[in-house]
């Protein structure tokens, strides 16, 4: 599933037929205040809004000591937003860059 039309559109002309679904969501802030870890491990992987959801992730609130981020097509962003949160360690893993301190 995905929220991103251009994301849904990608994975439909390769002949995956989408049908338009409902479903109650939860704000990322909202998740962390109700289970605050700590988590030394997260992985992320929304279909096309990723790097959104990331920047919504309070990572050095939470003790992560270990991120999986599917990048989509903003690997760079990704990766320098990872910097900036203090992580050194970078591997690209498929379609995933996995991060580390």
């Amino acid at each position: 599933g995905t929220t991103d039309a251009k994301h849904r559109d990608l994975w439909a002309n390769g002949g995956v037929k989408f049908a338009e679904t409902w479903i109650q969501t939860l704000a990322a802030g909202d998740f962390f205040a109700a289970f605050p870890g700590p988590y030394q491990f997260v992985n992320l992987d929304v279909e096309g809004v990723t790097h959104e959801l990331l920047e919504a992730v309070p990572l050095a609130d939470l003790g992560v000591e270990l991120l999986c981020v599917e990048f989509d097509d903003r690997a760079r962003q990704i990766e320098e937003y990872c910097r900036r949160q203090g992580f050194t360690q970078f591997q690209v893993v498929g379609c995933n860059l996995m991060v580390s301190r």
